[in-house]
């Protein structure tokens, strides 16, 4: 039994991170951006982009997405529609908000790039998914301390499958 016959999740998520890596090169649109699958807790400023989690800074168990399934008429197959959390996560250490909101948003637009349909092909060597979506439920937060400032962006992609 594929994973594909339970969910489609997974292979999301395995497909996002693998994307998103391919753009953490020298000129792409992730350049200079640590890309990881779930966070990876640091105690240095950088920008880094995390799949999979809902918040960054938690140590627990975090809810890394989540999906609905439904049949389809009468043909066996069952529609699931989902979405994995992602953080945008910028700081510095010389206390720009501006920087790290801009920094942030430009890893948030990345992605946006990456699965949008039309904008560029997102071929996640599954036929059973379509991306349907880059941002739904976006939330901004800031913080400005000692310690510089810091703006993450938690949004999430959505997607379809028929299993």
């Amino acid at each position: 039994m594929s994973s594909l016959d339970t969910t489609a999740m997974c292979a999301v998520i395995d497909a996002l991170v693998a994307a998103c890596q391919v753009e953490n090169v020298t000129g792409g649109s992730l350049e200079s951006v640590t890309v990881t699958d779930g966070a990876v807790p640091s105690e240095n400023p950088g920008n880094y982009l995390f799949i999979g989690v809902t918040d960054a800074d938690a140590g627990d168990e975090a809810t890394t997405g989540q999906s609905d399934q439904s049949w389809v008429h009468i043909s066996g197959t069952r529609r699931e529609v989902g979405e994995i959390t992602c953080v945008a996560l910028a700081w510095n250490g010389n206390n720009d908000l501006k920087q790290a909101r801009d920094e942030a948003l430009g890893m948030y637009q990345a992605v946006q790039r990456i699965v949008r349909p039309g904008r560029r092909p997102f071929d996640l060597g599954i036929n059973e998914v379509a991306w349907v979506d880059c941002g739904g439920n976006t939330q901004l937060l800031t913080v400005q301390d000692e310690a510089g400032a810091l703006a993450k962006f938690i949004f999430t992609v959505g997607y379809q499958a028929d299993l």
